[in-house]
């Protein structure tokens, strides 16, 4: 691969990228919504590529192979925040530059998928997500959040990060529940049958805790718990990078 960067690729041109497959669709998603700062997807010439300013200090493709997953993995989770939908895009390999600026390297990297989901959007926006990338990379509580909600599908997942947000919140699960009622992301009823919910599970899902111990006669379900989540994880998020 020898073709020449593009002219609009944000400065200075760097010198590793991650070359992104899947579908137009979701990879025109990505490229909208990181479009500039420190972490960005562009299209150029057909294909998509993410770049990150914090590979650019890495010297070998090695090495960015081992850490491009984690940081498509922290946009994946911000994609599933914002909204929650269709066909994957995949981490396909690493690219690199010459001395003279041509693209000349490409080094497979393992299959990372992310999905987006239709349905109400959160944290839209070029700005907004180069703000939420930024605090991931300092705040490791948003990072591990944002990574763990692209993870399996069960309540003890949903369970897990709310509580890291409860307590990032209030100290305390009880005052963050408090918290999270007095800045009105959720009514003191939502909140308790959530935790319920994620304790005791359904007849369809397994709680975090045996069911018998926790007995809940009307269990959210796996989606409107995992929705929960979402608005809840994106208010939090919201609140940390300000108005």
């Amino acid at each position: 691969m020898a073709d020449a960067a593009p002219t609009y690729s944000y400065p200075p041109i760097p010198p590793w990228r991650i070359h992104l497959t899947g579908a137009e669709r979701d990879l025109r998603d990505l490229t909208a919504q990181h479009s500039s700062g420190r972490t960005r997807v562009i299209h150029f010439e057909g294909e998509y590529f993410l770049e990150a300013d914090i590979l650019n200090k890495l010297n070998d493709p090695k090495r960015v192979s081992e850490n491009a997953p984690v940081i498509l993995r922290t946009i994946c989770g911000l994609a599933k925040i914002r909204s929650s939908s269709a066909a994957s895009v995949t981490a396909a390999s690493v690219v690199w530059t010459d001395d003279n600026g041509n693209w000349v390297g490409r080094l497979p990297l393992p299959t990372v998928h992310y999905r987006i989901v239709l349905g109400i959007k959160y944290l839209e926006g070029a700005e907004i997500s180069e703000q939420v990338l930024a605090l991931a990379e300092t705040d490791e509580v948003v990072r591990i959040n944002l990574i763990d909600f692209i993870g399996e599908r069960d309540f003890s997942r949903l369970r897990r990060i709310s509580r890291a947000v409860l307590l990032d919140l209030g100290g305390t699960i009880k005052r963050g529940v408090a918290e999270v009622v007095r800045r009105g992301w959720a009514t003191l009823p939502e909140c308790t049958n959530f935790q319920a919910s994620v304790n005791s599970g359904n007849q369809y899902y397994l709680g975090a805790h045996a069911r018998h111990e926790y007995q809940n006669p009307n269990p959210m379900s796996l989606a409107m718990s995992e929705e929960f989540v979402r608005k809840l994880l994106s208010r939090w998020i919201a609140s940390k990078i300000g108005p």
